[in-house]
């Protein structure tokens, strides 16, 4: 059990990384050593979690997406299920939006 914490916490320090960078410069131009490097890992700890930067980055976005949508049962309403789906969308497009 402490092994599956200790790996979802990797997994969610590569993804704040991940958005971070993302404010900075587009994903075309982040490398897996700058992530690894801002969450203090070795680039080995990144490619047992993921096998690039483009599967990271589906990772970070669907959990997103998930955690807007209330995935512990809060989105009853289809109507709060869309906004919150609306909102999460416009929240990572500011990253894609980045110079």
């Amino acid at each position: 059990m402490k092994k599956e914490m200790m790996s979802e916490w990797t997994r969610q320090e590569l993804c704040t990384a991940l958005f971070s960078l993302m404010r900075e410069k587009p994903l075309d131009k982040i490398s897996v050593r700058e992530i690894s490097e801002a969450c203090g890992i070795p680039r080995s700890t990144f490619y047992y979690h993921f096998t690039d930067i483009y599967d990271l980055t589906s990772f970070a976005l669907s959990s997103r997406l998930l955690e807007c949508l209330g995935s512990d049962g809060d989105c009853f309403l289809w109507s709060n299920g869309l906004l919150a789906l609306f909102t999460a969308a416009a929240s990572i497009a500011r990253y894609a939006a980045a110079p």
